[in-house]
C-alpha cells in the first residue's frame, strides 16, 4: 500500500479555529486541542522536498501539559496522523504546542 499524500499548508489552513483530537500515551483520555494557527514559512523548499515548510499550533486546555513528543491528531477533514508536537509557551487561556512541516 502506497504511503499517503505528505499533509499540506492547505490542509490545515481552512481548519483553524476548529477543533481535532488529540490522543497521547501521556495521558488516559483524548484531548480536544483547538488549532490556533497554520502558517507558511519563508524558508525555501529543499528541490526535493514534497510540500513547501509550514507550521501549525495547538491551543491545549491549561490542565494538560503534555511534553514534546509525537501524538495522533484526528480531524474529520483530514486523515488521522501522527505528529511531533513542542510546547512552546502556556498562558491563562492555554497551552501552546507547535508542529513543523518541513
Amino acid at each position: 500500500m502506497p504511503d499517503p499524500p505528505a499533509l499540506q499548508h492547505a490542509d490545515f489552513a481552512p481548519l483553524v479555529g476548529e477543533a481535532f483530537t488529540i490522543r497521547s500515551s501521556v495521558v488516559e483520555h483524548p484531548i480536544e486541542a483547538t488549532l490556533i494557527d497554520a502558517r507558511e514559512s519563508t524558508a525555501r523548499p529543499a528541490p526535493d522536498a514534497v510540500r513547501s515548510p509550514f507550521s501549525i499550533q495547538f491551543q491545549l486546555p491549561n490542565t494538560v501539559q503534555l511534553p514534546q513528543g509525537t501524538v495522533h491528531v484526528e480531524h474529520p477533514a483530514i486523515s488521522p496522523s501522527d505528529l511531533f508536537l513542542v510546547p512552546i509557551g502556556t498562558d491563562d487561556d492555554g497551552w501552546y504546542m507547535e508542529a513543523c512541516f518541513n
